[in-house]
């Protein structure tokens, strides 16, 4: 997998949302001269009754259309996440083989590792790479479901909002496109990207360069006691706050599920260690949270800096909030 400046795409631009639980990001990128141009950006409150009535809801609608147009993002080609519990990923490993036999393989994989009825879901998958496993090379599949009916919400919502939704992705691939796939230098080691959004965390650990590991945490900010804001400003709880009891409380808990996830990547893989934490997600503004989560896991911590350009007349500047966001508008530019 690799950026690919081809001339197919130079001239094509590609817009990424992100329905989050409390905002809704935009973000439009193209293939340029050295590295993906970031050309839109913005941002706005997801209405709430997009979770009391549900997506298609005319609030929802009106607020989805009007926030890519305020963005000046083409609604031409749109790619689109579905997030928090709702999606089923895993990783699985399987012996290397035609890609028709691997259709089928990974259909009863699927069957064995996905505790709903097949036919109620959207299964993909997507190779990761090849592996040494014990017996020998095995290829690294991501396994990802969703609902049906979820699945032709999305598609219905983007239809009525004037949007041409080309396709639904995982917001697990869209952070390697943006922090991984999106450089020239993928690097050696293993180490973790966490999006920290209001009710969820996606987790990714990378290692040399591929996706090596991918869970969802049911815990976001929004769980943080104390946090005001996620919406990318900066505005949160002061350093007091965050040292506060009850603040502290809530974080070691957060802290410690991320902890676990990286326990048992490692004992899974058998490595010896995690290098670094990329942060990225609403939560990743909260003043002191890198240094905080740093000292809970014994990693050092910092927040991501994505290996793109940004157009120089954007309205609205990168925060972390947006990394989702880009990374689904790179789907066709990085591979």
């Amino acid at each position: 997998m690799m950026w690919k400046p081809g001339r197919f795409f130079r001239k094509a631009e590609f817009t990424g949302v992100d329905i989050g639980t409390e905002y809704i990001k935009v973000a439009a990128a193209r293939a340029a001269s050295g590295a993906p141009e970031v050309t839109a950006l913005a941002l706005a409150p997801t209405p709430p009754a997009a979770w009391s009535e549900g997506l298609l809801a005319g609030e929802v609608v009106a607020a989805l259309e009007k926030i890519v147009a305020e963005a000046g993002a083409p609604a031409g080609k749109v790619i689109a996440a579905i997030t928090g519990e709702k999606v089923i990923s895993r990783d699985i490993r399987v012996p290397p083989m035609p890609r028709k036999e691997l259709e089928s393989a990974l259909r009863w994989e699927a069957e064995r590792y996905i505790p709903v009825p097949l036919e109620e879901l959207v299964v993909r998958s997507v190779v990761l790479g090849e592996v040494k496993g014990e017996r020998g090379p095995e290829l690294h599949v991501l396994l990802a479901a969703a609902p049906e009916r979820l699945v032709r919400n999305y598609y219905e919502l983007f239809l009525r909002a004037g949007l041409n939704l080309v396709a639904v992705d995982l917001q697990s691939l869209a952070l390697w496109r943006l922090f991984v796939g999106a450089s020239r230098q993928k690097g050696a080691g293993s180490w973790v990207i966490l999006d920290i959004g209001a009710k969820f965390s996606q987790l990714v650990i990378v290692r040399d360069g591929e996706m090596a590991y991918t869970r969802v945490l049911p815990q976001g900010g929004s769980g943080f006691e104390g946090i005001k804001t996620l919406d990318g400003s900066g505005s949160g709880p002061e350093l007091s706050e965050i040292n506060s009891a009850i603040f502290r409380m809530a974080f070691e808990d957060y802290a410690r599920q991320v902890r676990r996830s990286l326990d048992w990547y490692l004992t899974q893989e058998r490595q010896s260690t995690i290098e670094r934490v990329l942060l990225s997600g609403g939560a990743a503004n909260i003043e002191g949270i890198p240094g905080h989560l740093a000292e809970l896991l014994g990693v050092p911590v910092e927040i991501g800096e994505p290996p793109v350009r940004f157009n120089s007349r954007l309205r609205q500047t990168y925060n972390p909030s947006f990394a989702v966001a880009i990374g689904l508008a790179l789907w066709e530019l990085v591979r």
